[in-house]
């Protein structure tokens, strides 16, 4: 966990990148070096919404998912958000968001065949803060046949990121180490 002073400072570093690149990819450094500016956006929108935790970033992240989501539980809207935040700003919708905003991402990303979109929701899902429903999720999706096996091996890499996880993860994957190498081997 990062101190309040470390925050800050990350703040300050990254604020006047963020403020030339913004969420949108139309500066000319997205002209001229599409995929370099994309990476630098991607890791200047992490440090400023994950590491400072700034509530304006966060919030427009948030306002982002729900665009992107829409109301139709059958499509996304991919100009809400540029692709290369998606899987970020899911996240930090899963965590900024109630439990039933991570219960029906959960249901769109089961419902999905859209292979992307699916390891960006159950990678986000993995930075719930309802610790019951983390754990449901290790132990109700991980041997299951509704996710796909490099989906569960994501999913175990998320949640064994996550510090909230960490233990149970690791402790699931030691008690059902041979039915989870049966199931995906």
């Amino acid at each position: 966990e990062y101190t309040p002073e470390f925050r800050t400072l990350i703040g300050s570093l990254y604020a006047p990148h963020f403020k030339v690149l913004g969420y949108t990819p139309n500066t000319a450094a997205d002209k001229n070096n599409p995929t370099t500016t994309a990476r630098l956006r991607q890791q200047v929108v992490t440090a400023m919404a994950r590491a400072a935790l700034d509530p304006v970033i966060r919030r427009d992240l948030v306002a982002m998912v729900s665009k992107y989501l829409g109301r139709d539980n059958n499509s996304i809207n991919r100009e809400a958000i540029s692709p290369d935040l998606v899987n970020m700003a899911l996240a930090v919708a899963v965590e900024d968001s109630d439990t039933g905003f991570a219960r029906q991402l959960l249901d769109r990303g089961l419902s999905s065949t859209d292979t992307i979109f699916r390891g960006d929701v159950f990678s986000a899902l993995a930075r719930t803060k309802d610790i019951e429903f983390g754990r449901s999720l290790i132990d109700d999706l991980l041997l299951s046949d509704r996710i796909r096996s490099n989906e569960a091996h994501a999913l175990i890499n998320a949640f064994m990121a996550n510090p909230d996880y960490r233990e149970y993860t690791w402790a699931w994957l030691k008690n059902n180490l041979d039915a989870f190498l049966k199931r995906y081997s």
